[in-house]
C-alpha cells in the first residue's frame, strides 16, 4: 500500500439524465369513448436514478518504491459501496507507471456511498 495525491477531473452529466420519469398505465384495457380518458392515470415508480461513474485512470507520478533495487508492480483499485474494481497491472516499470483505463461503476441517487482509490 502506498499513500499519494490524487488529481481528479469531474465531467458531470450524462446523455439521456432521465432514464425512468414515468410510466403510463391503465386501468381499463379496451374502453372507448371519451369515458376511457378518465381511466389513464400516471404512475411514478420510485427507483433510484441510475448513473454511470467512469474513473479514468491515467498514471501515477514520482512513486518511492519500498525497494530501492526493483520497481513495484503497481495497480489501482477503486472501491464504490461494495463493489471493488482494480486496473491491470502497470507495463511501465518505472516510478511514473501510466494505465490510461477506464473503470466503469453504476451509482444511485442518493449518493451516500464514498469513492475510494
Amino acid at each position: 500500500k502506498g499513500r499519494g495525491e490524487l488529481m481528479l477531473a469531474v465531467w458531470w452529466g450524462t446523455q439521456a439524465d432521465e432514464a425512468f420519469p414515468e410510466a403510463w398505465i391503465s386501468d381499463a384495457a379496451n374502453v372507448s369513448g371519451p369515458e376511457a380518458l378518465a381511466n389513464f392515470r400516471s404512475k411514478v415508480y420510485l427507483s433510484p436514478k441510475l448513473w454511470y461513474l467512469r474513473v479514468n485512470v491515467i498514471e501515477a507520478q514520482d512513486l518511492v518504491p519500498s525497494d530501492k533495487g526493483r520497481f513495484p508492480e503497481v495497480y489501482v483499485r477503486a472501491t464504490l459501496g461494495s463493489h471493488v474494481q482494480k486496473t491491470r497491472i502497470s507495463q511501465s516499470r518505472s516510478i511514473n507507471p501510466t494505465w490510461n483505463e477506464d473503470l466503469m461503476f453504476v451509482a444511485a441517487e442518493p449518493f451516500e456511498e464514498p469513492l475510494i482509490l
